[in-house]
């Protein structure tokens, strides 16, 4: 995993309301105004009406005597159909499909199709499909759904693959090829089955699935693959065409072995990958294309992507909690005197010793006290004019500081984003998956007003 900077996008909404359903593209307020976060503008609406958008690629807007069907993203109209009783609409999640009452039956009249959250015109000459937000390898294109996987070639619609049942995990070999993994849990007591996780007992397979040919086929690994980083996806020093994380099967006990890495190509062939300091059980990339390695054996590892040399070595007694960090640092934890202390990697040393723990967030952003002052740690230690508090609802990165006034609220890097009355904004979270983007969502009060902060920001992102 390749670690950036970032600065997340923010908006305020006025809008003095509860949130009754909201996504990552629309959100749908208790005074009935509907705002589509992607367009950044509320929908043009009127009068007295019902609201749909969930597991629907478009947004109904039904009045008594209409339907009226708007973009998902622009918040544009797109159709209006007038509510008849001769005439029957099913709405479903990609088509809207619209039937004539002739003569006590039935006659379909028209479908409306969308994908993407977009309409398709179907008269309209082709039209390269927009795929950069998509993964891509070569001239291949995918698009993940509930129920399987859309290739594109070239930006055409070229396959489509529907998953198999207990279809766990899918990965991407560096010709575009996939390999699924299934998995089926079985009883505690069946005699016989494929490995033992230390808890419960699974038999597996996978699948291969030729492009160039459009045949799947059963293929037979001696291993349960975590995942498989393409080179281009940063996987970084190791230079092969896909990295792999997996554990082996014990022949004997058919127990999983601990992580191991290693490569592996288009033809399925597997090489384990061993390091100079034993096997590695985690990385973290920094800028330069310097790495942090971590061995529970041998301890932490600055390592040169450029010319694969260890930089330095960072031992450690093993009861200390290691909490990788940016600026190419380390945070250990001692239990027993509730102490964290920061470490430079590449000289070894000590540069921050004997701060009391407030919390951790955004994986590796750190809250800390001493003698008396407050501190936020994010490869450099920033002064607090307050005691900062970690939000309890999940990883939401952000801290609260109270003020005289009421609270003010932070984003873990430090930025301000607005002041409520109280540490309790509620926070909505969503993804688009394809965008790599997530949204926050907080409603707070001001004043006895309701307002809504939107953060935009890349998805699993992490700064180092």
């Amino acid at each position: 995993m390749r670690f950036e900077k970032e600065v997340p996008e923010t908006r305020t909404l006025e809008v003095n309301a509860n949130i009754v359903e909201c996504n990552a593209y629309i959100i749908h307020f208790s005074n009935n105004e509907v705002y589509s976060i992607s367009s950044k503008k509320f929908f043009e609406l009127g009068g007295t009406y019902t609201v749909t958008f969930k597991n629907l690629e478009y947004v109904k807007i039904s009045y008594d005597n209409k339907h009226m069907i708007y973009h998902y993203k622009t918040a544009k109209l797109l159709y209006t159909l007038d509510i008849d009783p001769n005439v029957r609409y099913t709405f479903e999640r990609y088509t809207i499909t619209v039937e004539d009452l002739v003569e006590g039956e039935y006659e379909l009249r028209k479908v409306y199709r969308f994908d993407d959250y977009e309409p398709i015109e179907e008269d309209l000459e082709f039209k390269p499909i927009d795929l950069s937000n998509y993964r891509t390898i070569k001239e291949y294109a995918y698009k993940t759904d509930t129920d399987g996987i859309t290739v594109y070639k070239n930006g055409k619609f070229y396959a489509y693959y529907y998953y198999e049942e207990n279809h766990t995990r899918t990965f991407y070999l560096p010709n575009g090829n996939m390999l699924f993994y299934h998995e089926e849990e079985l009883d505690a007591d069946a005699e016989e089955y494929d490995f033992n996780d230390g808890y419960d007992k699974y038999n597996y397979y996978y699948l291969l699935y030729d492009l160039a040919a459009k045949k799947i086929k059963k293929v037979a690994l001696p291993i349960i693959i975590n995942n498989i980083v393409l080179y281009d996806d940063a996987f970084g020093f190791i230079k092969v065409d896909a990295g792999l994380d997996f554990n082996a099967i014990d022949p004997k006990t058919k127990m999983l072995t601990r992580d191991r890495i290693g490569s592996i190509n288009n033809d399925l062939k597997i090489k384990e990958i061993n390091f100079e300091f034993g096997e590695m059980d985690d990385f973290y990339a920094y800028h330069n294309n310097r790495f942090l390695i971590i061995s529970r054996e041998a301890g932490a590892f600055l390592v040169d992507g450029k010319n694969n040399k260890i930089i330095s070595s960072f031992e450690y007694d093993k009861y200390l909690q290691l909490t990788p960090l940016p600026g190419e640092t380390v945070a250990l934890y001692d239990d027993y005197n509730e102490k964290i202390h920061i470490y430079s990697l590449e000289t070894g040393k000590s540069i921050h010793s004997e701060y009391d723990l407030l919390g951790i967030i955004d994986t590796n952003i750190l809250l800390l006290e001493k003698d008396d002052k407050y501190y936020r740690y994010d490869g450099s230690l920033h002064l607090l004019d307050g005691k900062p508090i970690v939000l309890e609802y999940g990883n939401v990165p952000m801290y609260i500081i109270e003020r005289d006034d009421g609270y003010d609220y932070y984003m873990s890097n430090g930025v301000k984003l607005f002041k409520a009355a109280d540490a309790n904004a509620l926070v909505k979270r969503d993804y688009i998956f394809e965008d790599m983007k997530t949204f926050y969502i907080f409603s707070y009060t001001v004043d006895g007003v309701i307002k809504h902060c939107i953060v935009e920001r890349s998805q699993f992102l992490m700064v180092m």
